[in-house]
């Protein structure tokens, strides 16, 4: 039987937003709770995020969203569709909303980072039913259950850099491993790292500094010479004598 998931844990006012965002994209245009919010949801973690993916027009989507709840609406990412919804009122947690990365969701989801992330689930039919299936090209769920952090895709890290980073904080949770292979990518494209934003790193290393395993996290990245790779100054250190 299919992995089915639900939105249980999300707030009634999270709940609500999402069946004003349903009525606004209308029958013509599918949603899909996609990445981590699903992975969230299915491992019984808190969801502070909602991942949301739509085949067009997810910026004009956010933005009517935004309007209707008395929220703000940020465009993340004008080429690629994703915008984001905050300040929607209490509760509400924080709505991403992006276009689909291929023609279709599946070709989207393959193109996303790890396959724990890529695995989605119709709004529609959650908001309706109270659950519905997971979809999962990449073989996602098999890798929740083992707790192995694995790309979802050969040229993940290559397409987008700072996945490096992201990977290593996923991996950092305990009893969570890196597949070899996607260890083998990160460190290869750790040398990359200088062409990501700054903010977009600050926002990685944030998140890593900001859980209570933050120690663990900076070991990860030490280890996969991420560290070095955006802190170059981290290679000295080690050379430099420390007080007793």
């Amino acid at each position: 039987m299919a992995a089915r998931v639900s939105l249980s844990a999300v707030s009634a006012a999270g709940r609500a937003a999402l069946r004003t965002l349903i009525d606004l994209a209308g029958p013509s245009r599918p949603v899909w709770l996609v990445g981590g919010a699903v992975r969230q949801l299915l491992a019984g973690e808190p969801v502070n995020d909602l991942d949301l993916a739509t085949p067009r027009e997810a910026l004009a989507l956010g933005r009517a969203l935004a309007d209707r709840l008395g929220g703000r609406f940020v465009a993340l990412d004008r080429e690629r569709g994703a915008g984001r919804v905050v300040g929607a009122g209490p509760g509400v947690p924080t709505i991403d909303l992006v276009d689909f990365r291929a023609p279709e969701l599946d070709g989207d989801l393959r193109a996303r980072d790890f396959t724990i992330n890529a695995l989605a689930a119709p709004l529609a039919a959650l908001l309706r039913d109270g659950e519905a299936p997971v979809i999962d090209p990449t073989g996602g769920l098999a890798d929740l259950r083992g707790r192995v952090v694995r790309l979802a895709g050969p040229g993940a890290i290559g397409d987008d850099p700072v996945r490096a980073l992201r990977g290593a904080r996923l991996a950092a949770r305990p009893e969570w491993r890196l597949d070899p292979d996607t260890e083998a990518a990160i460190r290869a494209g750790a040398s990359r790292l200088d062409d990501v934003a700054a903010e977009r790193i600050r926002d990685e290393l944030a998140a890593i500094l900001g859980d209570p395993r933050a120690a663990t996290g900076l070991r990860m990245l030490d280890r996969l010479g991420l560290l070095a790779a955006f802190l170059p100054e981290s290679a000295s250190m080690r050379a430099t004598a420390q007080p007793l």
